[in-house]
Formats: C-alpha cells, sequence, structure tokens
C-alpha cells in the first residue's frame, strides 16, 4: 500500500518547499481463518451473472494494515530530490520501483525498492512530455505508467525506462471526478453533473461513468450513479460549501480488466468485464449490520465538520 501522508504545513498556502513522506505498508498476517470465509451464498442466473451474499456478522477471521511503515521516501531538508511537497500520485511497479507524481516540480520521480532515487520524467510546460497539473498514477501490465494532467485533461503515457512514450486527450471531455485506466488502454472516466445550479436547493448530483479507447475517443457510456447533494445553508458570498450530514454518494473503481460501481447508500457492488458489451459478470452484497443514525452519532459529525473551519 502506498500512502502520501500530509505534510506539517499546507503546501497549497506555504512558498516552502515542505518535506512530504510516502510510506509503504505491507498487511499483516491474517488472524483466525482467511478472512473470505463468511458465510456466504452464491447464485448463478440464466445470463451467467454470479451474485454473492456475504454475512459479515458471521467473519471467520480479520485482516490489518501494519501500522509501521516498510519503507519510507521524504525530508524535511537534505537532497531536492527527497524533498517532496504536493505529492498527488503514487504508484509500485512489478520491479518494486516506486513512482510519485510531484505538482509543485509538474514532473514525475521514480525511485528504487528501497527509496533510492532513480530519474525525473516530464517538466512544466505545453508540450510533448510536459506536464500543467499532473496527478492520479496509473500502471498498466509490462509496467507503462498513465500519469493524468489537467488544463486541458489528458494522460501523459511513460514507457516502463520512463520516456515519454504519447499523450493520450479523451474527448469530449471535461475535468473528469473519478479516473481510471484498464489494462487494455481503455480509459474509465466520471463526469459530474451538479444539477440546479441554486446552492440553496442542495440539488442532487450525478457522475456519469464512460469508457474511452487506448486513443481517447469516448466508446459508451456505463451509466450515471448518484453523487450527493452539495450547497450552501448560507446563500452569502463567501459562506461554506457543504454535503449534508451523512450523505452517501457513488464510487467507480477500475482495474485490469474489470470495472467496479456501487453506492454508499446499498451494501452492494456491481462488476462488470472490459469487453464490447460491458458484461455485468458478478453483484457482491452483504449484509451491513445496524445502520441506524443516533443523536450521538449527529452530535459527533457536527462536530467533526465544524472544527476543519475553526
Amino acid at each position: 500500500m502506498i500512502s502520501p501522508l500530509r505534510s506539517h504545513r499546507d503546501a497549497w498556502t506555504s512558498c516552502t518547499r515542505i518535506a512530504l513522506s510516502i510510506t509503504l505498508s505491507a498487511p499483516l498476517a491474517c488472524s483466525g481463518e482467511s478472512a473470505s470465509s463468511t458465510t456466504a451464498s452464491v447464485v448463478r442466473d440464466s445470463s451467467g451473472v454470479i451474485s454473492t451474499e456475504h454475512d459479515l456478522m458471521q467473519l471467520a477471521g480479520t485482516c490489518a494494515i501494519d501500522p509501521t511503515p516498510t519503507l519510507s521516501i521524504g525530508v524535511e531538508e537534505g537532497d531536492e530530490v527527497y524533498m517532496l511537497s504536493d505529492v498527488s500520485g503514487a504508484a509500485r511497479l512489478s520491479d518494486g520501483r516506486i513512482v510519485i507524481a510531484q505538482r509543485s516540480t509538474h514532473d514525475i520521480r521514480y525511485y528504487d525498492s528501497t527509496g533510492t532515487f532513480l530519474r525525473t520524467s516530464g517538466r512544466q510546460g505545453r508540450g510533448p512530455g510536459e506536464f500543467s497539473s499532473p496527478y492520479h498514477v496509473h500502471v498498466r501490465p509490462g509496467d507503462t505508467v498513465y500519469v493524468g494532467d489537467y488544463e486541458p485533461f489528458q494522460f501523459l503515457v511513460f514507457a516502463p525506462d520512463g520516456s515519454w512514450l504519447r499523450t493520450v486527450r479523451p474527448t469530449p471531455l471535461n475535468s473528469p471526478r473519478t479516473v481510471n485506466v484498464l489494462a487494455s488502454g481503455a480509459l474509465m472516466l466520471g463526469q459530474e453533473n451538479r444539477g440546479a445550479p441554486d446552492p440553496a436547493a442542495f440539488a442532487e448530483r450525478s457522475l456519469t461513468l464512460e469508457r474511452y479507447n487506448a486513443e481517447g475517443t469516448l466508446r459508451d457510456t456505463v451509466g450515471d450513479v448518484a453523487m450527493g447533494r452539495y450547497g450552501q445553508i448560507n446563500p452569502a458570498p463567501g459562506a461554506i460549501w457543504t454535503f449534508p450530514l451523512f450523505e452517501s454518494f457513488g464510487q467507480m473503481y477500475a482495474r485490469g480488466d474489470r470495472i467496479v460501481t456501487g453506492h454508499a447508500s446499498e451494501p452492494e457492488l456491481r462488476m462488470r468485464r472490459d469487453d464490447d458489451a460491458m458484461t455485468l459478470d458478478r453483484i457482491i452484497r452483504w449484509n451491513a449490520g445496524l445502520r441506524d443514525i443516533s443523536a450521538g452519532d449527529i452530535a459527533a459529525e457536527r462536530a467533526r465538520v465544524a472544527k476543519q473551519y475553526e
């Protein structure tokens, strides 16, 4: 697991280079039986779709992430190649190398499996192999690296050795909310639809899930996923925009040759294949247990949200 940690100060509001550590953690051994050994029923319907029902109240085992990092990259003071700030994406390659995207320097950086710096690829600009605002790092089979860039949105594609190969610009597309790259090179992107323009209406938003081919041409639309309400309680200029308490949102994730969609309001995930028909392959459901919201839950959530604006 690769996780960027927050810097000691906000990198957006400081002109000083702030060290930001990239930490890698490994899963601890699972306790008890395999964590997948839940009480589950499996049904295959006439179209071949597999439906799995899990009872999480009867888990026979659990797994956890080791809280102690196995590797840390980044220093407070020292060599510039280890002074990281505004890291916006990170991934591990098949040979153990680590690649990160850094918006503050408009480049990506490669480190070996021990955290030793190897090379920088890309730079600020609008030409081939140059970034405006790099973020999102996706690794395809063979260690081809896709890095998202904004203004306009596009992918810069790098060879396993870090050399720039090409740029893919999905069209037509505005700034996507979710970004995924499949093993085939197809792109799964989510386009946000904001709904009514009146912020006081707290209109329901949606996310249109679209698939583009490896050249960036729109192929088909998977569908729309509800993305929750968003607005202003006080419509005065400069007032805070927020979500209603306990609002739920849709999610989409794609990797390899599978696309997974779900919504936090329902304990269900739908998995589709990256084929011509976007075939529904599997439905996973689970018993989520008690989901009632208590007065204490509401008070704690109000306090958590208010603390962000102190």
